[in-house]
């Protein structure tokens, strides 16, 4: 408006509605039941509509304004997704198909450490595309249905929340698959030891550390020397063992190497402290080698 009294006509032209019906199937092509579908209106006013699939596997979206939009639905029960984009036309009564993501599944038994005997009971954990965790059946047997395809890892752990058993690089590649991989337990052992300084005294409240080397199971486990200078850790897999003790206060340091050969096994591994103090050269050369020395007009190498 630019004087008074102007009289200017606009003509405000409604935005047309549509029907949109949507259909969510899994990889396999059966109909999903109970699905969380999404819709959202890519026009200017950008509306968003919410539904819930029917047990024949639909939902429709009543009023869906013309243009473009983006749908996306899934399953509760096994987190599975899909999504599409496409465009609705004012008066049209549109049906699209959701696909959710193809899956496969995963199985298999925790035994104990000799191969055979099943572990009931016991928590196993899947670890990929998606995290989830279950209890061993009275069998020992897990199972972890519609995984998103993609590599995991398995773990086992047994009553006391230690881990156990674990698998690498299980990979589903298709819809569908079936992978099967055992748990069985690694067998653990004690290591006992004392740590003494380099007169051969022992050292207490001195902190000691232990690395497992065992492929599936093993790292970092810990101590403190009582005051006889010995000290004792529990639960240590199977294989070869470092455990090193240090003083850096008192530039201090030793360290063993030895291994748990068997199931239930003590080993002891003493650690002698060495004094590990470098003397640095009081001599300063530059980087040909040479002495520097310092004249009235500045410094020359000898």
């Amino acid at each position: 408006m630019s004087a008074n009294g102007e009289v200017r006509t606009v003509n405000v032209i409604l935005n047309g509605v549509a029907s949109l019906t949507v259909v969510v199937k899994d990889a396999s092509g059966n109909l999903v039941a109970n699905a969380q579908v999404a819709l959202s209106e890519g026009d200017q006013f950008g509306g968003n509509q919410n539904g819930v699939t029917q047990a024949n596997g639909t939902v429709v979206f009543l009023n869906v304004l013309a243009g473009p939009f983006f749908v996306s639905a899934t399953d509760p029960v096994t987190q599975l997704s899909g999504s599409l984009s496409s465009s609705i036309a004012a008066g049209q009564s549109l049906s699209v198909t959701v696909q959710l993501q193809p899956a496969g599944l995963v199985l298999g038994q925790v035994l104990n450490i000799d191969g055979v005997t099943p572990i009931a009971g016991t928590t196993v954990q899947i670890i990929g595309p998606q995290f989830r965790q279950i209890t061993t059946a009275s069998d020992g047997s897990f199972r972890f249905d519609a995984l998103p395809l993609g590599t995991y890892t398995l773990q086992g752990f047994d009553g006391s929340g230690r881990l156990r058993a674990r698998n690498t690089g299980i990979t589903l590649a298709s819809n569908g698959e079936v992978a099967t991989s055992n748990l069985v337990f690694v067998g653990e052992g004690n290591v006992v030891g004392q740590v003494v300084d380099p007169n051969g005294i022992p050292v207490s409240n001195i902190a000691v550390s232990l690395r497992s080397a065992n492929a599936q199971v093993g790292g970092f486990q810990g101590a403190t020397t009582d005051s006889s200078g010995h000290f004792s850790i529990s639960a240590v897999p199977l294989g070869r063992f470092t455990i090193t003790a240090s003083n850096l206060g008192l530039r201090l340091f030793g360290e063993t190497s030895s291994s748990v050969d068997q199931d239930g096994q003590t080993v002891t591994a003493n650690i002698r402290l060495a004094t590990n103090a470098i003397n640095l050269p009081t001599n300063l050369v530059n980087f040909n080698g040479f002495f520097p020395v310092r004249y009235p007009d500045g410094w020359h190498s000898l």
